[in-house]
Parts: C-alpha cells; sequence; structure tokens
C-alpha cells in the first residue's frame, strides 16, 4: 500500500514573514517565551493552520509545516546549547518547536472539531552531512560527522510522538548535498556511521527512517546504512531509474516516488510556453494546474509503478512547496498529489 506525503516546506500566510516566524521558533526553543505569550499564540496558529491544509488535502502522512531555513533551525540551537563535545547539543534544546505546537490540546481539540481522531507525522530533520559541508567544509572528519549525527538524533528521539491525535510515522533526514555535492570528500563508512546515530532512535521505536537526496549518487552507501525508504528527490523521474528494483530488493528498501514537480517555475514556465501567458503577472495560479494536471501526476506514478512496484511505500510532490504562491496553490498540488494516490490501488 502506497501512502501520499509531503516534504515538509510550505508557503507562509500573508500575515507573518518569515524572519518573524523564525525569531519566534527560536524563542520557543530557547525556553524564552511560553504558551501564553501572544508570539507563541501567534506562531501555534499559523502551523496548526497550515498542518490543517495539508491534512484537508487527504495528505495520509504530511510534514509539519517548514517555513524556517533547514541549516539554521537546527545549527543554530546546536550552537547555542552545545555541550562538552563539539558540535552535540543539549539533550533539552533539540527541540522542533513545531512539533510543540502540533502535539497540543489545542490542535487536539481542533482536529476534533473537523471530526478527525488522528493523524500520522513525517518529521523532516536536517542530516548531519549536509550540516557538516554547511558549518565545517567538504573534507569530512567521521569523528566530527559523528557528533552532528548525534545532535540529529537527538532531533530525531525529541520528535517522536505517540498521542492518539497525532503519532510519528516517518523520520526523514534532509541530505541534498550528499548526492549533489562534487566537491565533498567523504569515507562510506563514515557516511553509513553518521546516518545510523542520527535515525538510531527511529529504528528503536519501529519508525520508518527515510533520506531525502535529491539525487541518487549515493544511492549504493545508503542502501548499506539502516534507512528504509530513499527518496532521491528527482523532478526527472528517468534519474531514479538507476536505481533497480533489485537492489532495494537485495536490501530490504523502498523508495519514495516524486509524482508531482514541486518546483512552480518550471511549471509556470512550461504554461507560458504554451499560452504565451505568466500566470504570475496575472496571479491566477489555477492556471498553473492546467499543465501539472491530476492525470500527468498520476501518470508518472503508474509508470513509477511500472518499475518498482510494490518497493514504492510513499508518493507525492518531488520537493518542498515553500515557494508557491499561495497556501491554496499548494494544498491543490498536495490533493492531485493524494488524489492520484487513492485513486488507484497499488
Amino acid at each position: 500500500m502506497i501512502l501520499s506525503d509531503d516534504i515538509g516546506s510550505f508557503p507562509l500566510p500573508g500575515r507573518i514573514s518569515r524572519d518573524e516566524i523564525s525569531s519566534i521558533a527560536e524563542k520557543i526553543a530557547c525556553k524564552e517565551i511560553s504558551e501564553k505569550d501572544e508570539q507563541y499564540k501567534k506562531f501555534s496558529n499559523v502551523v496548526q493552520d497550515a498542518m490543517l491544509k495539508k491534512v484537508f488535502a487527504n495528505t495520509d502522512v504530511p510534514t509539519y509545516p517548514q517555513f524556517r531555513d533547514m541549516i539554521a533551525s537546527f545549527y543554530s540551537l546546536m550552537d547555542k546549547f552545545q555541550t562538552d563535545e563539539p558540535f552535540v547539543i543539549d539533550d533539552d534544546y533539540a527541540i522542533i518547536p513545531e512539533l510543540i505546537v502540533l502535539s497540543s490540546d489545542e490542535f487536539k481539540e481542533k482536529l476534533e472539531n473537523f471530526g478527525i481522531e488522528g493523524i500520522n507525522l513525517r518529521v523532516c530533520i536536517t542530516g548531519p552531512v549536509d550540516l557538516y559541508l554547511n558549518k565545517i567544509g567538504f573534507q569530512i572528519d567521521g569523528e566530527i560527522l559523528a557528533n552532528f549525527a548525534k545532535s540529529v538524533g537527538k532531533f530525531v528521539k525529541n520528535a517522536i510522538i505517540d498521542k492518539k491525535f497525532v503519532k510519528t510515522k516517518v523520520i526523514a533526514i534532509d541530505e541534498p548535498s550528499a548526492g549533489l555535492n562534487p566537491n565533498m570528500i567523504a569515507n562510506d563508512d563514515d557516511l553509513i556511521n553518521g546516518w545510523n546515530i542520527a535515525i538510531g532512535a527511529a529504528k528503536k521505536n519501529n519508525i520508518d527512517a527515510q533520506i531525502h537526496l535529491h539525487s541518487i549518487n549515493r544511492a549504493d552507501t545508503v542502501l548499506k546504512s539502516d534507512i528504509d525508504v530513499i527518496d532521491a528527490d528527482v523532478e526527472n523521474l528517468k534519474d531514479k531509474y538507476s536505481l533497480q528494483k533489485k537492489d532495494l530488493e537485495r536490501y530490504d528498501k523502498f523508495i519514495r516516488a516524486g509524482i508531482s514537480k514541486s518546483n512552480v517555475f518550471d511549471i509556470v514556465e512550461d504554461y507560458k510556453k504554451i499560452y504565451n501567458i505568466d500566470p504570475w503577472q496575472t496571479r491566477e495560479y489555477d492556471k498553473i494546474f492546467e499543465v501539472e494536471t491530476e492525470k500527468v501526476i498520476s501518470g508518472r506514478l503508474n509508470k513509477s509503478y511500472e518499475i518498482y512496484g510494490e518497493k514504492i511505500k510513499y508518493a507525492g510532490p518531488t520537493c518542498g512547496l515553500g515557494s508557491w504562491p499561495t497556501q491554496e496553490s499548494a494544498s491543490k498540488l498536495l490533493r492531485y498529489s493524494s488524489n492520484a494516490v487513492h485513486r488507484d490501488e497499488f
């Protein structure tokens, strides 16, 4: 059975900026403000409302809404609350504020108001390799990478929610640079060790551990790790086909299929070529879906299934939707993706 999901990032509503929501999130993580604070309430409402939009799009395993920079949101806390070990965060501060407000009684009540008993949750956390490359350099030292992985592992551990109304179903580590950065020099054993440390808590709790790569250049290394699901996350599906089904079977792995385009700028360019109209200027964002139709999305899933079959475990947009013009347009893409998954029996 294939489950629909999304990668995480989502457009902000007009009432708050990225800088403001990032500032509030950090204050929550640093324990500088409480739930009684007006800023906290504003943050909570924005996150919960966006999550509800993903749920209403029939996404089986929605990711918590990501509005912040995926390096700074984790590294800033690692830097401020470092233990005696370099790059290892204090357990008490390995916090994702968005998960705090999604596991609250307030969100439970909102779900109940819409007749929803509970949801499954996907949590995306920046991986140790991307954190290392962004803060140290291209030559990866195995011991330092392991320290970054310990910090990621603490975020993973604290991200596991087991409540009736919210349960963590998937932990995904975001490692786009692992397959895309040509300057990276790393030993495969060090990468495998780092990833295994990072996802340790997920594995202990029988939660699917996923990796978001953007490229399959390191897929052969991932196959040897404890990671369960590989998401190469490329918009050209042909790139994924070089990862063979027999490899997945040999290592008992699955894939996440990117079936709808997340790059809205590419979709707009496709539309302009056909109709010579720019939806950015007219603000008729629904025109996007005259190109990225539900039929097209379903066709990609069918094509993927012909190659990978039952080895596809999750499917959704190829990447995050933070660059989309409105929450409504992003929600529509999620709904089309979910419809493609649910319409056919796989």
